[in-house]
């Protein structure tokens, strides 16, 4: 059977590096979502504006195979 100690909900870390050491890992993570998300608005601009620019290419070429 697991002795009293074993079965503590109390956690301490070993060390304030530790804990630290954690946190920056999770700041890391956060800031590499946020540029994902940043980039990922970029492209959403640039589908925006193929979108805009398709149907006049589209007539472009249309008017330019008729010539």
């Amino acid at each position: 059977m697991a002795s009293s100690s074993e079965l503590s909900l109390d956690w301490k870390p070993h060390s304030y590096s530790m804990l630290l050491k954690s946190f920056r890992d999770q700041t890391d993570q956060t800031q590499k979502l946020e540029e994902f998300l940043a980039r990922l608005e970029e492209e959403k601009l640039k589908i925006d504006a193929f979108k805009r620019e398709l149907p006049l290419c589209m007539q472009l070429l249309t008017n330019g195979m008729h010539i």
